[in-house]
């Protein structure tokens, strides 16, 4: 397997987790529409959203960097 399959399939697994947090986050929004965005990022599943963004940002790095 070379990098540039390991490097997609990684990203796919990121981008589905981001996804889910993502989903996560606008369904409390739908379901609670008092509640403020400033909270709402206050979810643990907005930390898990920040953090695969952190994580797709170096796997692009790494990626352009290989190339």
């Amino acid at each position: 397997m070379n990098d540039t399959t390991l490097v997609t399939l990684l990203s796919g697994l990121i981008m589905g987790i981001a996804g889910s947090a993502l989903y996560e986050i606008i369904t409390h929004l739908v379901q609670h529409p008092d509640t403020p965005i400033k909270d709402a990022f206050a979810l643990p599943q907005a930390k898990v959203l920040k953090g695969c963004i952190m994580i797709s940002l170096i796997v692009v790095m790494y990626t352009l960097v290989k190339l």
